[in-house]
């Protein structure tokens, strides 16, 4: 009876000695791929609007160039929207901004429809550097008009007014809220179309 006994735990021994160094070779090779996964890369794109804007996180993008003598600092974020909307409005480049999560703002220095290949482009900073509720400049005054189902693009530079503070680098992320206003020229008011933007950075 003693000796079946120690057969059977010679047999959960080896058993165990020999799937355990199965198991410990796995874990070591899947430790060195998940090593070598850049895991950012999976984590999709994330862009929402709300008040008849609709953001394409797929086609959106954010650039981080290096400085040359010839460009200058390109870190720029491309967002891609539709408006959706029931009547006209007009959107312009000084009511549009990044707030990152790290404490950086970045301006719009365009807005483009895209279905009518029309521009407007500023390289002023609105409202002396705090457009926090979407008013502009008396003395600015561009804007571009949208109607229902047209896509438009905005384009952000995070080095045109805050400096270094909003630079963006390649291989990071664009994370933190972005504002878009349109304006119905009816009342000219304008409301804020706002949501949270996650973009990687390509360079």
């Amino acid at each position: 009876m003693v000796l079946n006994f120690n057969k059977k735990g010679q047999a959960a021994i080896e058993f165990l000695m020999t799937y355990g160094w199965m198991l410990l070779v796995v874990l070591i090779v899947g430790a060195l791929i998940f090593s070598f996964v850049d895991i950012d890369s999976l984590v999709p794109n994330q862009l929402e609007l709300d008040n008849d804007l609709r953001a394409e996180a797929t086609s959106s993008v954010a650039y981080a160039d290096d400085y040359t003598a010839n460009t200058g600092d390109q870190n720029l974020v491309y967002v891609d929207f539709k408006y959706n909307g029931a009547g006209r409005v007009t959107i312009s480049p000084y009511q549009a901004r990044l707030d990152l999560e790290t404490g950086g703002r970045c301006w719009a220095t365009s807005i483009w429809n895209n279905d009518l290949n029309k521009n407007v482009t500023t390289n002023v900073a609105p409202d002396n550097g705090d457009n926090t509720d979407g008013g502009v400049d008396k003395d600015l005054t561009g804007y571009l008009a949208f109607l229902s189902g047209q896509t438009g693009t905005a384009v952000f530079d995070c080095d045109e007014y805050d400096g270094d503070s909003a630079s963006l680098m390649g291989g990071d992320r664009v994370v933190g809220t972005i504002y878009i206003f349109k304006t119905n020229p009816k009342t000219n008011r304008p409301v804020p179309s706002s949501g949270k933007i996650n973009l990687k950075i390509t360079k």
